[in-house]
């Protein structure tokens, strides 16, 4: 497993040359949106500045259960559909009153989003192991208090938020993040990335 972060304004100003120098973690996704218009105010300097010290980095999507499609236009306005096609995007899945409609008409419009969700948000969706979500979206969990996640109805999960802790170069605490696979996975990872 290669250890990561995700990040937003909540880290404050991050020192990216430190953070990548530690090598305390191989990839970092950053916060770009939240909502129909909420953009993240930190997201502009950690993007250039994660691309600077060269760190493997993507974007996140905070969803919100409004109108999907100006969600959309926002993430798309802010991280531009050339930028995705070089960065992995998180659909970032957290408040309980979204609905699975909401999930799958945001999946549909960027496919190759990665579904970041817990697991009381999966079971209110009552999932099919057989079903499209499942079958094609990689699983991003957040799983706190467990040795090893349980992505169910998923047969594997891709990303597992194991806990908060702290990282050079970072004076608060941030989320922490595990690539199932190895640092070569990791890498072949951003580089083919679905369409």
């Amino acid at each position: 497993m290669i250890p990561g972060i995700d990040v937003s304004h909540y880290q404050g100003e991050i020192d990216w040359p430190t953070l990548a120098a530690s090598g305390a973690v191989q990839f970092a996704f950053i916060k770009a949106t939240d909502g129909s218009l909420g953009i993240d105010p930190s997201f502009y300097r950690n993007a250039l500045q994660a691309d600077k010290v060269r760190m493997l980095y993507g974007f996140y999507h905070f969803m919100r259960p409004d109108d999907v499609p100006g969600q959309i236009t926002n993430l798309l306005k802010v991280v531009t559909a050339k930028a995705l096609e070089t960065h992995p995007l998180m659909l970032d899945v957290e408040v309980a009153t979204i609905t699975l409609d909401q999930v799958s008409a945001f999946l549909t419009a960027l496919p190759q989003a990665i579904l970041y969700t817990d697991r009381s948000m999966i079971k209110s969706w009552f999932l099919d192991p057989s079903s499209a979500i499942v079958q094609t979206v990689p699983l991003w969990l957040a799983e706190y208090g467990v040795s090893t996640p349980t992505p169910k109805p998923w047969s594997i999960w891709t990303f597992w938020q194991s806990r908060t802790g702290r990282v050079p170069g970072i004076s608060t605490l941030v989320d922490l993040d595990w690539f199932n696979g190895t640092m070569d996975d990791l890498r072949k990872f951003w580089e083919v990335l679905p369409t």
